[in-house]
């Protein structure tokens, strides 16, 4: 059975799940500062989708936080203002063209449509606006890891999740691993489990335990050649009875 918004909470309320939470913001704000990713000006141009961890600081003005009814919903507060809905997939409320950026965690991989989730994405965010997601890596230990939410839904490898954005309408897609400490020792000392990761993104980058995926928002897509279909004559012809069709008794109106 798939965690809940409460177990996640848990889960980053823990040692193992501080520090995790600490590696996700760190490679998220490294990729800020290298221009990977695009900062907006206001809080009122992002949107989180799921559970955001600590990615937002507390002396910062945080976005609205959406969370999905497959997972339920928390009060996400600052200031005592409820910052938080709880939405369907497939129905964000909220207008067309409203965000620069939409970040994503802990929620596609929980979603049935993912189609349809990923399209109320691109119906809200403005044009060349920037979706950042965060899915677990199908190849990795973590999504083997059921005591984590990343053991948890349906894990994606690097092929999966570009593929699935591409034809949500979103390109110049980049894809980039993260969290590369294995998801046993949690005995071991924070130091050490930190080192682990340091040596992970050198000795087994490729296994890392998440995806950490941005995608820009395809306004169009001009066809580049047409379909085979179009490329080809087709003669025309009808069939009186199509093969299983069932023919209607005649009616007798002789009497």
């Amino acid at each position: 059975m798939s965690w809940d918004i409460t177990d996640i909470d848990k889960y980053y309320r823990t040692p193992e799940g501080v520090l995790v939470a600490d590696i996700l913001v760190s490679e998220l704000n490294h990729q800020y500062k290298s221009g990977r990713i695009r900062a907006p000006a206001d809080a009122e141009d992002q949107l989180a989708v799921g559970y955001p961890f600590s990615l937002y600081p507390s002396d910062q003005p945080l976005p609205p936080v959406f969370m999905l009814a497959e997972t339920g919903v928390i009060v996400w507060t600052k200031d005592e203002d409820v910052i938080t809905a709880c939405i369907d997939s497939d129905s964000f409320p909220c207008g067309t063209d409203v965000f620069e950026q939409v970040f994503v965690s802990h929620a596609l991989e929980f979603v049935a449509d993912k189609a349809g989730f990923l399209s109320e994405i691109w119906r809200c965010l403005k044009g060349e606006g920037e979706l950042v997601v965060v899915v677990p890596h199908r190849r990795s230990l973590w999504a083997r890891a059921d005591k984590t939410p990343f053991g948890q839904g349906t894990p994606f490898s690097r092929r999966q999740l570009k593929l699935i954005l591409e034809q949500a309408g979103f390109d110049q897609i980049q894809i980039k691993h993260s969290l590369y400490m294995p998801p046993f020792g949690r005995r071991l000392p924070v130091v050490m489990r930190r080192r682990l990761h340091v040596i992970g993104r050198i000795g087994w980058a490729m296994f890392g335990g998440v995806l950490i995926a941005v995608a820009k928002k395809r306004l169009f897509l001009p066809h580049q050649q047409p379909s085979h279909a179009l490329r080809q004559k087709v003669r025309q012809f009808i069939v009186k009875q199509p093969a299983g069709a069932v023919t209607p008794l005649r009616r007798d109106n002789s009497g």
